[in-house]
């Protein structure tokens, strides 16, 4: 018999995933109806005036007063966020997310159908004395100004990104690396490939919440010389590596033979793409060149010439040509004299 403690544990679990089931619920209906949505509905264009920015406390946050000439005010609450790999900026009016957008040539502040419920909703049909569908996003229309001052925001958020970002590499230079060879198996659907990197690593800054930073990685995956992939697990078993410990720290000096074989690798892939673009665009001009001359052959002689000819058999002949008594012969593709193409199908028996 189950103890009250284990079926107690079985409710627990059960409760967690049902609620977390109703949120992803949730989530998927909201952007199902921001595709489905009917047509917005756009609020007549506010004409705007004497704009005024506050800065709040928060350095990240601020907030635009943007003044109707009826007197109604729009407070957009702007946050900003930089962090290593996420950084982005947020605009909210009355509790909804917000993005500027230009509808129909109309420079505008879409609101999502999602936000559009409770007291948002009630607020801006307050404000603007309309009934809002909340099926529909809406869109409010705002002046030339307003939307350019909405712009420079976003634009001076990207040169303080940068700005950050700057002076981050410039101290994450500072701090001493050191490199790892990795070795292990990715298993696949129908795959196995052998993993094999040169990783170099460094400690973290205070923004990086993370025990060592991935500075870059040389990737060896898959090594089809023998010779070379004995040499690899040599050298990586040499280093203290095994099947359990899957990577090693290893010296500045192992690391730099295994990139710089890294650069041979890569030069020879890209020499034999460069290759095979090279003969493709050769053959690709030889048939253009073929092509024409059929053309100018039919042109001349008032008759078709073959194109091309291929063999086919079952499902893959066209069902034009199907015959109850073949199901395989040559379809064949004419240059006529009169520029166009014209296919037959010639039944094997």
């Amino acid at each position: 018999m189950k103890s009250a403690k284990s079926l107690l544990l079985k409710d627990a679990r059960m409760a967690l995933i049902q609620s977390s089931m109703r949120t992803i619920i949730k989530w998927i209906i909201c952007k199902e109806s921001e595709r489905t949505a009917v047509k917005s509905r756009q609020i007549e264009a506010l004409p705007l005036t004497n704009d005024k920015i506050i800065i709040l406390n928060h350095k990240n946050m601020k907030t635009i007063e943007v003044k109707h000439r009826s007197g109604k005010i729009l407070k957009i609450r702007i946050e900003k966020h930089i962090s290593v790999n996420n950084s982005r900026i947020t605009m909210q009016l009355l509790g909804a997310f917000v993005v500027p957008t230009v509808r129909n040539g109309n420079k505008s502040l879409l609101v999502s159908s999602c936000f559009l419920k409770g007291d948002t909703k009630t607020e801006i049909e307050k404000m603007f004395g309309v009934k809002i569908n909340s099926k529909a996003d809406l869109l409010l229309v705002i002046t030339d100004e307003s939307y350019a001052e909405i712009e420079k925001t976003y634009s001076d958020f990207e040169i303080e990104v940068q700005e950050w970002r700057k002076e981050y590499d410039k101290r994450a230079e500072q701090i001493p690396t050191w490199y790892e060879m990795w070795d292990f198996l990715d298993w696949g659907d129908y795959t196995i490939n052998s993993e094999r990197e040169i990783r170099m690593f460094r400690k973290p800054l205070p923004e990086d919440s993370i025990e060592k930073v991935l500075v870059i990685s040389y990737n060896l995956w898959n090594i089809s010389d023998k010779k070379l992939s004995d040499e690899w697990e040599s050298d990586f078993k040499g280093a203290g590596g095994t099947e359990i410990e899957n990577s090693v720290v290893i010296t500045d000096e192992l690391a730099k033979k295994w990139i710089a074989k890294h650069a041979e690798i890569q030069s020879e892939i890209q020499r034999k793409n460069e290759e095979e673009k090279r003969i493709a665009e050769e053959k690709r001009i030889a048939e253009e060149k073929r092509r024409a001359e059929c053309f100018a052959e039919a042109r001349r002689t008032g008759k078709k010439v073959v194109l091309h000819s291929i063999f086919l058999s079952g499902n893959d002949v066209p069902r034009r040509f199907r015959d109850d008594d073949s199901d395989m012969g040559n379809l064949i593709t004419y240059a006529m004299p009169d520029g166009s193409t014209k296919e037959e199908f010639s039944h094997a028996y």
